[in-house]
């Protein structure tokens, strides 16, 4: 069995459709200044996928132990061969400020039920978030 069959038969394994091979490109990957993978990466269109025209496979040796096979489909945010294996890094929230520059420090506060349906209210009231009536009003209390 060919290099390109075998490839074609973790496809069909793993997603289902037949293949047809459309290129080898050959790929090293950087990090640091040092390289971390070198081979080639085979490019196939797939037939009767519903989501993804293409998948991009390769193989190699795990260390000393049996071969190991990756099939990634072409879908975001898989956008080509380079970006196939590379985790996509996301942060969830604003970001960091510069040192020095924190908003302030939060402080946690209970309030009973009719107290916070009492300033959600006073808040509504002013057009402002309950955050914003809580600290307006405080600030009025200090400078009072």
């Amino acid at each position: 069995m060919s290099y390109i069959s075998e490839l074609q038969d973790v496809i069909k394994r793993l997603h289902g459709v037949e293949s047809k091979h459309l290129e080898s490109v050959s790929v090293k990957e950087e990090f640091e200044g040092k390289t971390v993978w070198e081979g080639v990466v085979e490019v196939f269109e797939l037939i009767g996928h519903p989501k993804a025209r293409k998948v991009y496979a390769w193989s190699h040796d795990a260390d000393g132990r049996k071969k190991r096979h990756f099939a990634v489909l072409h879908l975001a945010p898989v956008d080509s061969f380079r970006s196939s294996d590379l985790p996509k890094k996301t942060k969830v929230g604003r970001p960091k400020l510069p040192n020095g520059t924190a908003k302030g420090r939060i402080v946690p506060v209970r309030f009973a039920p009719e107290a916070i349906k009492a300033v959600e209210a006073a808040a509504k009231a002013n057009k402002q978030t309950v955050s914003e009536w809580i600290r307006s009003t405080l600030d009025a209390a200090i400078r009072a």
